[in-house]
């Protein structure tokens, strides 16, 4: 369950819901999962926008993880998995957003209980291999905030819950 730190104010494992006057367009209607929060700044994932344009298995063919005709041998999960757009900033970059049970050294993020980051190809790999963890959210592109916007966005246009991780 994510861990509220009043004393502190920072949102990390919580999600950031956008209120109906967000005048952004780039996060208007979004729900942010907050993977990092600091006195530096913020960075979040976008997990309410498929990215429409590819599936996971047309990710894997693109990223030269497998080939075009390997996509029918992916595990049944892998097949259906979802990719979201994530975000606004570094849309060249994938993270994975999954459960605690699968951890690469240096490369994984852990959030808050039961909820991890990972951003290299080895956990898209692993996937497709049927070897990756439980639960994963793929999705390109992050938010990210500078220290003093985060905490006026956040006031003004932004609504925070508690995050818990669920199995769908």
């Amino acid at each position: 369950m994510a861990t509220i730190r009043p004393s502190d104010g920072y949102l990390d494992g919580q999600l950031l819901i956008a209120m109906p006057v967000m005048g952004d367009p780039r996060f208007e209607r979004s729900v942010i999962y907050m993977c990092a929060h600091s006195s530096e700044g913020a960075m979040g994932i976008i997990v309410n926008r498929p990215a429409g344009s590819i599936d996971f298995p047309g990710l894997l063919v693109q990223l030269d993880i497998i080939q075009k005709a390997d996509q029918i041998k992916l595990p049944e999960n892998a097949e259906s998995m979802q990719v979201l757009k994530g975000g606004p900033v570094d849309t060249g970059r994938g993270f994975v957003l999954h459960s605690s049970d699968f951890f690469i050294q240096d490369a994984t993020l852990n959030i808050d209980d039961g909820i991890c980051l990972t951003a290299t190809v080895d956990i898209l790999k692993a996937i497709a291999k049927g070897t990756g963890p439980e639960a994963r959210d793929p999705g390109a592109g992050l938010c990210r905030l500078g220290a003093r916007a985060s905490s006026r966005t956040r006031s003004s246009t932004m609504a925070g819950c508690i995050a818990t991780p669920i199995r769908i």
